[in-house]
């Protein structure tokens, strides 16, 4: 499984004269992922939630999320909306970079923020989620009190009472 996760990011980036294709990466990520490889069984769950390399589908990407051990969004500007709302609702532990948009969502005080570009931090908290059982608890714990706000009537109330605002108008 590890190999194949290696042929996929080298098809993913183009590394070592192999073309980009995200087609073919999907492909090998898939392979890795139905044996358990839980970096593909993440990647692949993102890939089926963005239509990269496959066509989109929801169902797909909650499955394969589901699989995997945490979530990470390492985003440097804004996008992870959809992954998190959707880790959130199935269960799946998120390690977020800390930049606004994701403490919007997880808030301040969610135990699973790494350093924008800061990859060993990142990798240590990968390892703390899986030696730490303490910490992946909290961490499930911590998503676990804000699933309620990723739930469709929730988002849609959210954005019902935004819009009413930006109108001047309170209901």
């Amino acid at each position: 499984a590890d190999a194949q996760y290696l042929i996929a990011s080298a098809f993913t980036r183009g590394l070592y004269g192999l073309p980009r294709s995200p087609e073919t990466a999907a492909e090998w990520l898939r392979r890795a992922a139905v044996q358990g490889h839980p970096a593909a069984e993440y990647e692949l769950g993102v890939a089926f939630q963005t239509g990269r390399g496959v066509p989109r589908d929801p169902a797909q990407a909650l499955g394969w999320i589901a699989r995997s051990h945490v979530l990470v969004v390492s985003s440097v500007m804004e996008g992870g909306a959809n992954v998190i709302s959707e880790a959130a609702r199935i269960g799946t532990p998120v390690l977020a970079s800390r930049v606004s948009g994701n403490v919007g969502m997880l808030g301040r005080a969610y135990p699973g923020y790494f350093p924008l570009f800061e990859e060993r931090k990142l990798a240590t908290l990968i390892k703390k989620s899986i030696d730490n059982r303490k910490h992946y608890q909290s961490l499930k714990r911590a998503l676990q009190a804000r699933r309620r706000l990723f739930a469709p009537a929730a988002e849609r109330a959210a954005l019902a009472r935004v819009v009413r605002e930006a109108l001047g108008r309170r209901a």
